[in-house]
């Protein structure tokens, strides 16, 4: 499990200067390690919107977009009485809708995305609360996975089906570079070129 959920990690994190604290996510939650951009004016606390980038994106400006963290570092009115499950900041596999969060860019930052399988965790998740299934990287898992070591990244269609990243782009318009790939976990490592 990685330390921002069960689909995204740092390898790798980005300095100080690059993680852009000033941003506020939209009204629908986004996973953590989607790639977003900036959108909209700031608000009246200074911050500014951002939303999943499109299908296929070009890399946005430094200070433009990047990858969504949400780090909490108390859980204190987050909603512990309606969600027992939700006690660390791994719990939050998602930016949720209308919090700030940061947005992390930098070309020395490394990314790790894992695609994983609907799960109960032992049997303590049911219903409704039990871990939804989730592609962050499309064909880096299943029974023909596309994905390989030097293969470039771009946002994808952007949802838990289909992907919130896929190989595509060039080395002038991709988000990250695959370093590392293994398709029998649908675990992808990459380095970010922004």
């Amino acid at each position: 499990m990685g330390t921002y959920g069960r689909n995204f990690d740092f390898r790798q994190s980005p300095i100080p200067q690059h993680r852009l604290g000033r941003f506020v996510n939209g009204a629908t939650a986004v996973p953590q390690g989607a790639p977003v951009v900036a959108s909209g004016a700031e608000d009246d606390n200074g911050r500014r919107a951002f939303a999943l980038a499109a299908d296929g994106a070009s890399r946005p400006a430094p200070g433009q977009g990047g990858v969504a963290v949400y780090e909490v570092p108390d859980n204190t009115g987050l909603g512990l009485v309606a969600n027992p499950l939700i006690t660390r900041a791994s719990d939050h596999i998602d930016v949720p809708a209308d919090v700030s969060a940061q947005v992390c860019h930098g070309t020395e930052v490394r990314l790790a995305f894992w695609n994983t399988e609907e799960d109960d965790f032992d049997g303590m998740r049911t219903g409704a609360n039990v871990y939804a299934a989730r592609v962050m990287v499309a064909g880096a898992s299943g029974a023909t996975p596309t994905v390989a070591v030097d293969d470039f990244l771009v946002p994808g269609v952007g949802n838990d089906t289909d992907g919130y990243w896929k190989v595509g782009g060039t080395a002038d318009t991709a988000w990250a570079i695959v370093t590392q790939v293994d398709t029998e976990i649908g675990t992808v490592t990459a380095q970010m070129l922004f």
